[in-house]
Parts: C-alpha cells; sequence; structure tokens
C-alpha cells in the first residue's frame, strides 16, 4: 500500500496522488521520490528555479510521461502504468491543460479550437460547438468565435486556452507558465480568470510558476529544488475588490 503524504488537506482523500515518483532523462535523475498530492476543489502552485524539474512533474502528474518509479494514482485508480493510448483518452477525457503559449491550432477559429478536446474524445461537432460558444460567452470573449489565433491579442489567447481546458468538465486543470508570456495588466486579468473558473467548476487546478505572486493566489504551494519537494509559505496574493 503506499502511504499517505501530509499537508494540507489531508483530512480529505486526494484526488490524485503521486507517491515516490523518479524520473531522468539519460541516465540523469530529475525528480528524486516526489510525493504529492492534489484536492478537488483546490489551487496547487509547484515554484521553483529553471530546470527544477517542475514541467518534468506537472508531465508526469498529468500521465504525458511515465514515471521511472513510483506511482500516480487517480481516485484510487493508478494510472501511470497505462499504455500511451490509454493515456492519451484519459488525458482527453479527465484533464485540461493551459500553457504559456496557448498552443492554439492557428488553423482554427476560437470555437473550434475550444471544441477541439471534446471533438477529440468522440463529441459530435454540433454540440461540441455549441458548448465552445457558450465558454467563450463566459470568459468574456463570445465575439471571438470566429477569429483564429493570428487575429487576437495575447491574452485574448489564453483566454480561448483556458476555455478548451475547462469545456469538457475535466477533473484537474494543469496550467505550466500559464502568465509567463503576458505582460502584467494582461497576466492578472488571466490569472483571476483562470483561478476563478476552475473553483467555480469544481475542478482541482496544478500550477506550475516561477511567479510568487502568481503562487500566492493558490490554496496550497510546494517547492520544488533539485527534484525534491518542500512546503513553502508565500504570503497571501492581494486581489482587487
Amino acid at each position: 500500500m503506499l502511504p499517505d503524504a501530509p499537508g494540507p488537506g489531508a483530512g480529505t482523500p486526494p484526488l490524485l496522488t503521486g507517491r515516490g515518483l523518479t524520473k531522468g532523462y539519460g541516465g540523469a535523475p530529475v525528480l528524486h521520490g516526489v510525493d504529492v498530492d492534489v484536492h478537488r476543489g483546490r489551487a496547487l502552485a509547484i515554484v521553483g528555479p529553471s530546470g527544477s524539474g517542475k514541467s518534468t512533474l506537472l508531465h508526469v502528474l498529468a500521465a504525458v510521461l511515465p514515471p521511472d518509479d513510483g506511482a500516480v494514482v487517480l481516485e484510487g485508480r493508478r494510472i501511470d502504468d497505462r499504455g500511451e493510448r490509454a493515456r492519451a483518452a484519459l488525458r482527453r477525457s479527465t484533464f485540461g491543460f493551459v500553457f504559456q503559449q496557448g498552443l492554439l491550432v492557428p488553423e482554427l477559429d476560437a470555437d473550434e479550437n475550444v471544441a477541439l478536446p471534446m471533438l477529440l474524445g468522440g463529441a459530435s461537432r454540433g454540440p461540441a460547438l455549441r458548448t465552445a460558444r457558450e465558454w467563450l460567452g463566459r470568459l468574456g470573449i463570445g465575439d471571438l468565435v470566429a477569429r483564429r489565433p493570428g487575429e487576437m491579442s495575447g491574452g485574448q489567447m489564453q483566454r480561448v486556452a483556458v476555455a478548451r481546458a475547462l469545456a469538457h468538465g475535466p477533473a484537474i486543470v494543469f496550467a505550466d507558465e500559464p502568465t509567463g508570456a503576458l505582460d502584467t495588466d494582461t497576466a492578472a486579468e488571466t490569472a483571476d480568470l483562470l483561478f476563478a473558473t476552475v473553483r467555480e467548476s469544481g475542478s482541482a487546478l496544478v500550477v506550475i510558476t516561477h511567479d510568487l505572486a502568481l503562487a500566492a493566489r493558490a490554496d496550497d504551494a510546494v517547492s520544488i529544488r533539485r527534484g525534491a519537494l518542500e512546503p513553502v509559505v508565500l504570503e497571501p496574493a492581494t486581489v482587487a475588490a
């Protein structure tokens, strides 16, 4: 049986757990026996300098990469030992992703970009596009449904990326430096939107960032250095009323 990891929210069963996670590339270790819990309805920030293993940890937790050792368990079921096809299906159905550059498909309109995970998961085009347009409207960019990424600002593209991450009702949203490519004001607006929308939906949020102000928006925070985690206490972020 895998041991419980201490930390905030330990009184309720975690939605996702990582236990003893080890990962390396070309013989060089990156993660060293990491234990981490992700709880429903809470945001977890993972901070650390470049090269510390933040993104590798996210990829292992999100079933993008299998760990070399250890286990990732989602709602009581191990997911890291599944084959690539099964892990890809899990990512499409259960996880949402927001990346630093948005990674929208340039040839698709905004509503098509948001609908894409649903379509890849087998949804019919009409219902998927209707859901996509509803989410674009919720995020204040309903007028952009027919625009392509090249016709949007950076902040607008990140809003589309947030809509894409949430439209299919994921249990967990993974965000890798989601505001890193934005100016200060746009980054603050995007962070407000991401945290508020994920919490309203009842999903969990895992944010990888080097920005301590962004990390302070989270319910829980850990720091990763040389592939190991340690708890970190951040001053609460000041939020404009």
